[in-house]
């Protein structure tokens, strides 16, 4: 029996991937599979522009993976699970989550006895990272040469597991609060996400 050709399947699946904003509007759609969202909502939800959500989530619908109806003035979208695509793409996503915790574990397990508080932030954190993005890390330690040991491991662990590059910020309290306007610790303050320890409103406050 000859094969049959999967082509505009593969094709499909090729294009949500490759797509940032596309990627992560079907992780949406997929994660909430119950809920109906607006592309105002969409965008607010992944921080983008409305123009932008326009614009990806139309080959998304075109594939299958998401069912689009109008309510009132507004195009209305969900997940469609009878697809291909989202059976595909959820256990994707399921694989990423968990990749997902255990990045977040080893960073914990590594860094907890000996910062005061450790925070990804930068690409990482806003979900716009690529291949090439380094992994920022702000770190607030009284212990400055036990911490440099720990991120030094840390940095073999994430280039051999998982082909990221650690770039680690690393302060004492007293100049976390001297560096307090800095672009990077406002960012770390304001966008991202805490692995272990306080948060830096409370350590600066």
């Amino acid at each position: 029996m000859d094969d049959i050709r999967l082509g505009p399947i593969l094709q499909n699946l090729q294009a949500t991937l490759t797509s940032p904003l596309r990627y992560r509007i079907a992780r949406l759609l997929i994660q909430l599979p119950e809920k109906e969202f607006t592309g105002r909502e969409i965008a607010r939800l992944l921080r983008v522009s409305h123009s932008g959500v326009q614009k990806a989530i139309r080959p998304i619908v075109e594939s299958g993976l998401a069912h689009e109806k109008r309510i009132g003035r507004a195009n209305v979208y969900s997940a469609n699970k009878d697809s291909y695509l989202f059976r595909s793409l959820r256990s994707w996503f399921g694989a990423e989550d968990s990749i997902q915790q255990e990045m977040v574990e080893t960073l914990r397990t590594k860094l907890a006895d000996v910062v005061i508080s450790a925070v990804v932030f930068g690409s990482f954190a806003k979900g716009s990272a690529s291949p090439t993005s380094d992994l920022d890390l702000l770190v607030v330690t009284e212990d400055r040469a036990e911490t440099g040991k720990r991120l030094a491991s840390l940095a073999g662990v994430f280039a051999r597991r998982y082909g990221i590059r650690i770039s680690p910020r690393v302060v004492s309290k007293a100049e976390l609060k001297a560096k307090a306007s800095l672009p990077y610790v406002k960012a770390a303050r304001t966008e991202g996400v805490l692995i272990v320890g306080r948060p830096l409103g409370r350590v600066l406050a």
